[in-house]
């Protein structure tokens, strides 16, 4: 038989493991990685929020549009720092 005290020091333990990783989990999500995992994560989460499955026609199209957008959005970011980074250097 287990002892009740001894069965709540466990569960309190149980408890103070899971807020620790559960702090260390929302401290990655605040960064820089967090960011970007975000990014690309948009495309399944918006195609859920709109209720379709993953094996649709109509869901694989809103994630394709949605990933193209994202590609867009990347690219415009890409050149807006390389552009700049061409006439610093001279190669332009």
């Amino acid at each position: 038989m287990l002892d009740p005290a001894l069965l709540n020091q466990v569960a309190l333990q149980a408890l103070g493991l899971l807020e620790h990783k559960r702090d260390v989990q929302a401290g990655r999500e605040r960064g820089f990685i967090g960011a970007v995992a975000w990014f690309f994560t948009v495309a399944p989460r918006v195609r859920q929020a709109a209720g379709l499955s993953p094996k649709t026609a109509s869901g694989v199209a809103v994630a394709s549009v949605v990933v193209v957008l994202q590609g867009i959005f990347i690219t415009a970011l890409g050149g807006a720092l390389v552009v700049p980074l061409l006439h610093w250097f001279g190669w332009s």
